[in-house]
């Protein structure tokens, strides 16, 4: 039988919230451990935030060559090294996994036809439709073809050569394709690691139940980032970070009515507060109205 090892902090998960509080309680002399399934540093270096906006920056200079010629510029033969944009950003990734470990220890595709497949009713499900339909013109003045209420019904062949079938109005069609994209949302990853065992209660969604001062159904356990429930943002982790330091250093600090920035990561959308929609359905004004 293996030896239980002892230690003052247990931190599950090297995210943003979760490795500067583990580095704040180790600089501060506590024993402690940080125990991580797979990503180092947490989603946002690895798969998230940083990579996808490093793929972001390789679309915006394509965009900026492919129409350079409005600018006095003439580029013809240019293409994406898809590849190479790749390698660019798992070098990016090896190099954040690298920096957190060293922390802890001391395209092939051209500019060409771009479609859009959503199974939703309108692009940004989580925004306002006056929002969504704004950018669906930036879209279409870019000739990028958005298919709403749309399911992927198989995809065939290998990549530089695929087929997508895809249902959408009652009819099938068949978009050939160099290379897919797919983003299939997230889950909370509170599966399997003994939550139960330690009486530790999840919600209906498998998120961690936590109240305001972020603390878990087991005394002396809490919860931070995006395994509580709170808002998928580095920020807001290192926030969660913030608030339960303060907790434990004998503070009363809450989540409660914290406003949260949001961005988009395309022409520029980003708000503060409730959304029309949700201000309409709570008789509330949002931030940016109260300072007009």
């Amino acid at each position: 039988m293996e030896q239980a090892e002892r230690v003052e902090v247990l931190v599950l998960g090297s995210g943003a919230g979760g490795k500067l509080l583990s580095w704040d309680m180790a600089r501060a002399g506590h024993r402690t451990a940080v125990v991580e399934r797979r990503w180092v540093g947490g989603s946002c270096p690895n798969i998230n935030c940083l990579p996808s906006k490093n793929e972001v920056r390789s679309a915006e200079l394509a965009d900026v060559v492919h129409h350079s010629g409005g600018f006095g510029t003439a580029a013809t033969g240019v293409r994406t090294d898809m590849p190479r944009v790749l390698a660019r950003k798992r070098r990016m990734v090896e190099g954040l996994v690298a920096m957190h470990l060293e922390r802890y220890r001391a395209s092939g595709v051209e500019l060409s036809r771009v479609t859009v497949i959503e199974r939703g009713p309108q692009v940004l499900g989580r925004e306002d439709p006056d929002v969504a339909e704004a950018l669906q013109r930036l879209f279409a003045d870019e000739e990028i073809e958005v298919l709403l209420n749309a399911q992927v019904v198989r995809v065939e062949g290998r990549r530089g050569d695929l087929s997508v079938t895809v249902r959408a109005g009652g009819e099938e069609k068949t978009i050939p394709a160099s290379e897919i994209l797919a983003a299939a949302g997230r889950t909370p990853n509170t599966g399997g690691i003994g939550l139960d065992v330690a009486g530790i209660e999840l919600d209906s969604r498998g998120y961690i139940a936590v109240d305001d001062r972020l603390e878990t159904s087991a005394p002396g356990v809490w919860a931070i980032g995006e395994c509580a429930g709170s808002p998928q943002f580095t920020h807001i982790s290192e926030n969660d970070y913030q608030v339960i330091k303060a907790n434990l250093d004998g503070g009363n600090r809450s989540t409660r009515g914290r406003q949260v920035p949001f961005c988009v990561f395309t022409a520029p959308l980003a708000r503060v507060g409730l959304k029309r929609s949700r201000r309409a359905a709570t008789g509330s004004r949002s931030a940016s109205q109260r300072n007009r």
